[in-house]
């Protein structure tokens, strides 16, 4: 296992404690792997791998494509670790660039909940997926890149034919801003003591506006399928059930959205990112919950419920307080046409346009 970080300083950082390994704590064993090099150079980590699991936020993945491309070998497979925001759309415009052609996957979710106890040293699994899934691209390869992904990831990988069962997964996307917007809207620039839980204090409203969402989420996916023959988006789900069907141990009250969320042990002691200021801590505006989760997750669905006539007034709602705190425009005057949706993942950023 060869690690591709960012930059040299970072490799540095990472070498001078991974020799003794990297150790992964379970809740009923820990398993202790060394990587064989860890480098900010993708022309020593990338030249003979068999398969590139791209695990980074959704803004970057088409930079680190292009630097991993021109060293990817005939017949590899490179894939990212979970895949949202059109990662199939950005993927196939680097592989255009480059004029290559290789087999692309997508993970529909993380495969595990995890703490870092140590960078570099230790990092503690929270909670892991019952099973997961994966879109492959083009589909020839589909069956072999499910049963590489389930024997590394030891759980079930099933396999799904389209990659929108990707980008309308009800996770992140809604999650983060919905949860937030309740928590924050209108209370941003206010400090508060300590970064408070995020799963474990959300809301009676904050579970009704995520259920807005998951509703108008679930209204294009049946739009689509309504306008694409033989288009299926199976796992597509409302997004308490896909909670549980991800984390089904984990969950002791399946009694309401609230309760699904608040009690899941898997999400248990994740804090809000915020930021030390004079007085407490603000809301983190650079956070990946904002930088991936608007851009590369709102914007993106915004952008397939236009394309499919869909009105989504809660999920406009959320987005146009999450663009205030970015200092982005997307929507403008209930249309998704300011400046800012250029750099996002949005469809119409990929010349699709019905």
């Amino acid at each position: 296992v060869n690690i591709l970080v960012s930059t040299p300083e970072r490799a540095q950082e990472l070498r001078s404690v991974t020799d003794a390994g990297i150790t992964v704590t379970f809740a009923d064993r820990q398993v202790t792997g060394t990587p064989q090099l860890v480098t900010a150079d993708a022309g020593q980590a990338i030249p003979g791998s068999d398969i590139v699991i791209l695990c980074l936020p959704s803004f970057v993945e088409e930079e680190i494509l292009g630097r991993v491309l021109p060293h990817l070998k005939d017949g590899a497979y490179v894939g990212a670790a979970p895949a949202p925001g059109g990662f199939d759309w950005k993927a196939q415009r680097i592989l255009d660039q480059h004029g290559r052609t290789t087999t692309v996957f997508g993970l529909a979710a993380i495969p595990w909940m995890c703490k870092i106890v140590t960078p570099g040293q230790e990092v503690r699994v929270l909670g892991a997926k019952s099973f997961n899934a994966q879109v492959t691209m083009p589909g020839a390869d589909s069956a072999q890149v499910s049963d590489l992904l389930g024997h590394l990831l030891q759980m079930p990988v099933l396999r799904l034919r389209s990659f929108l069962n990707m980008t309308l997964n009800p996770g992140n996307q809604l999650l983060h801003p919905g949860i937030m917007y309740d928590m924050f809207a209108g209370r941003e620039g206010v400090p508060i003591a300590e970064p408070p839980l995020f799963y474990e204090s959300i809301t009676g409203s904050a579970a009704d506006r995520l259920q807005r969402m998951s509703d108008e989420l679930l209204q294009i996916r049946v739009a689509l399928e309504a306008r694409i023959d033989g288009l299926q988006l199976s796992a597509v789900l409302p997004i308490g059930h896909s909670i549980l069907q991800a984390y089904a141990e984990h969950i002791t009250d399946a009694s309401s959205l609230q309760a699904i969320i608040r009690g899941n042990r898997a999400y248990a002691g994740l804090r809000t990112p915020m930021r030390p200021v004079d007085g407490g801590f603000l809301l983190d505006e650079n956070s990946r919950f904002f930088w991936e989760d608007i851009p590369h997750g709102l914007v993106v669905l915004r952008g397939l419920a236009d394309l499919a006539g869909v009105a989504v007034p809660t999920i406009d709602e959320v987005l146009l307080w999450a663009q205030q705190v970015m200092d982005r425009v997307y929507l403008v005057d209930g249309r998704l046409d300011g400046p800012d949706v250029a750099s996002s993942g949005a469809p119409q950023c990929y010349g699709i346009s019905s």
